[in-house]
């Protein structure tokens, strides 16, 4: 009987724990979120316009994203917000948002990125999926291309 008891016991065990586990690989398959477009505005600000394009045929509310962004490999700064937006399905969710910049050298690497009129970019999205009511769920981003870069 005890030669029975112990596999039995690992197999309970095995299952109550996999019915625990977080689904959110499988919730957010095909989410992608990009640059649009950096511009450094007329009082100095610098806007960021992201994407985030969703090819599924459901519709996802974030309620929070922090936006860690480089460009040609210099870190430039982060946003970050507590903002609720929907993404349409098949659609895609624009907005447009102001970086807080991280030091000197972000600001030396956003006016070389001026100059050419783009830059390559490497974006880290931290965002919060609304599952229901008030459970959410933290998943990550990430994307790299290039992005144009303007001036007012």
């Amino acid at each position: 009987m005890k030669k029975l008891f112990a596999p039995l016991l690992v197999l309970l065990t095995a299952l109550l724990f996999s019915g625990c586990s977080s689904n959110i690989v499988a919730t957010t398959a095909g989410l992608h979120a990009d640059l649009v477009k950096i511009n450094r505005a007329t009082n100095g600000d610098i806007q960021v316009t992201w994407r985030v394009r969703n090819p599924n045929v459901v519709s996802y509310v974030l309620t929070r994203h922090s936006l860690k962004i480089s460009v040609d490999g210099t870190a430039i700064g982060t946003i970050a917000a507590e903002k609720r937006f929907g993404i349409p399905p098949m659609n895609q969710a624009d907005h447009t948002s102001v970086l807080t910049v991280s030091d000197p050298a972000a600001n030396q690497a956003i006016t070389q990125a001026l100059a050419k009129g783009s830059a390559n970019y490497t974006l880290n999205a931290t965002l919060w999926l609304l599952l229901r009511d008030d459970e959410v769920e933290k998943f990550t981003l990430n994307n790299s291309d290039t992005v144009p870069v303007t001036a007012e």
